[in-house]
């Protein structure tokens, strides 16, 4: 090939991937502005406590569709409840007025916005989802639910968490590292709140459950972040970030009280 050939190749090339570039920048600013931090009401217990009801950063959540008067939002499950300690196989949900989402960059001067749960699953039982629902006139943005089935191992990945108690959003990248059909069905059987596992070489931290795992090439949530897995050796180094799949999302959704905690079916 002359000079001239090469030259004209690599002009080609760059006229594809500058496409290709801005598109993915463009997906990273969308879902980072999507990220919400979700906030619980809870009992301040720092320096001796005070008594007062204080807004504390816990977990990540999404908006997946626009209603009617605001939003439908998907999370982990247990992000939103009240772990029993005793001999209830089973967590309470927060109740109305205890959860509120925050949204833009952290610390900025927006006050949170209530929502509440329409369902939350039994995440004991595999069931590691719950669905918000928020009224409000702000402007939200929207991720869709996309198809994780669709995808194959070594795909594109992407997520934005509020880690860290949420003082930060961050952003992490990653890939398919195992599809369901690559894991043995009775590691399921094992461990319970694996039911559905899909696992992704993708990091997170207390703070990034619930956040949505986005699928570079669909632009849509495949999953949400519930746990990672850690090596069993120092440093525990983390082999795989485990998601709960859109299409159990999906599943939830349409039959919700099959997956209640046992005291709300």
């Amino acid at each position: 090939m002359t000079i001239k050939g090469v030259a004209g190749l690599a002009l080609l090339l760059a006229l594809i991937a500058s496409p290709l570039r801005a598109q993915d920048k463009a997906l990273r600013h969308k879902v980072y502005d999507a990220s919400l931090q979700l906030y619980m009401l809870e009992e301040d217990t720092q320096d001796g406590g005070t008594g007062k009801q204080v807004t504390v950063p816990g977990c990540t959540a999404t908006a997946f569709l626009k209603t009617a008067k605001g939003y439908s939002l998907v999370t982990a499950a247990h992000c939103v409840v009240n772990e029993h300690k005793g001999l209830f196989p089973y967590d309470e949900p927060a109740p109305d007025g205890n959860l509120s989402i925050g949204y833009g960059d952290p610390g900025n001067d927006r006050l949170p916005i209530p929502v509440t749960i329409s369902a939350v699953g039994n995440w004991h039982d595999g069931w590691d989802v719950a669905i918000l629902t928020v009224e409000t006139k702000e402007v939200l943005t929207v991720i869709p639910l996309g198809d994780e089935t669709k995808l194959d191992m070594g795909d594109r990945l992407l997520t934005v968490s509020a880690p860290l108690g949420g003082e930060i959003k961050y952003y992490w990248e990653g890939y398919i590292s195992a599809t369901r059909h690559q894991v043995d069905p009775g590691l399921s059987h094992r461990v319970r709140d694996w039911k559905f596992v899909t696992l992704a070489t993708i990091p997170g931290y207390e703070g990034s459950s619930g956040a949505a795992i986005v699928s570079v090439d669909q632009q849509a949530i495949v999953g949400v972040y519930t746990s990672q897995i850690r090596g069993g050796e120092p440093t525990f180094d983390n082999i795989a970030g485990v998601m709960f799949p859109a299409s159990a999302i999906k599943t939830f959704i349409a039959t919700p009280t099959l997956h209640l905690p046992l005291d709300k079916k």
